[in-house]
């Protein structure tokens, strides 16, 4: 997860974490974990975070899924 541009969404949008948090029904501690890193966020909250945050697809895998999902196809023999 790319914590950085996550913040930069949150901040750009007007939100503090602890905003974010109330938002997701989750403590400011909860949210800042998941927000580092430190968690990983639900699909359900992905998906409130890209509704509140109006992120588009691509700032949806960049943000969450860049470092986990394959860009290329890789050849099995």
């Amino acid at each position: 997860m790319l914590s950085r541009e996550l913040k930069s969404a949150r901040v750009k949008n007007g939100y503090t974490q602890k905003d974010l948090a109330k938002e997701l029904c989750l403590g400011t501690t909860s949210y800042t974990k998941r927000e580092n890193g430190q968690i990983s966020f639900t699909v359900d909250e992905v998906c409130l975070l890209r509704e509140k945050l109006s992120l588009s697809d691509e700032e949806i895998i960049k943000i969450f899924f860049k470092n986990n999902v394959a860009t290329k196809a890789t050849k099995v023999s």
